[in-house]
């Protein structure tokens, strides 16, 4: 883990290129998604976003947009609504949350987790964020980007 190396985070703009996510052919991801995977020891973070994707694709709006982001579990509990999946753990056993929203407050899906070593103290009590946005590939399928915001 590398906490100097995650204050680099917001200088990613554009990328030079695209990974693919091996497990989800349907995800592909930045230089900057690279940069936080690997610094923040978080490649577990794409696992769970591409395999959300067969379920998240077929909500008209998270196919347009998906705002992802990681919090402490001690974040209020966002309002669900129009919810597609809620994964809760029992009462006090998580630490964590990623939580995909299609606009901000209208939460669809939380992934609660048991046990995470993930640096949340290198995001300044703001929550770690990742954009997935569709894209075509070299043979006219729909393929999925996660993106910093910055990469935008």
């Amino acid at each position: 883990m590398n906490i100097e190396a995650l204050a680099q985070l917001g200088g990613f703009t554009g990328t030079e290129n695209w990974y693919k996510h091996p497990l989800f052919p349907i995800l592909l991801y930045t230089d900057g998604v690279k940069h936080l995977a690997e610094n923040a020891d978080c490649y577990w973070l794409l696992d769970l976003i591409g395999g959300y994707q067969q379920v998240a694709t077929k909500d008209p709006m998270l196919r347009q947009m998906q705002f992802w982001r990681v919090e402490p579990a001690t974040a209020p509990v966002p309002a669900m609504r129009n919810k597609i999946l809620k994964h809760e753990k029992a009462a006090g056993t998580a630490v964590a949350r990623v939580v995909c929203e299609r606009d901000s407050g209208n939460t669809a899906i939380i992934h609660e987790l048991d046990i995470t070593d993930f640096p949340f103290q290198a995001f300044h009590g703001d929550p770690a964020k990742v954009w997935v946005a569709p894209t075509g590939d070299e043979n006219g399928r729909i393929k999925m980007v996660a993106l910093l915001p910055s990469e935008y």
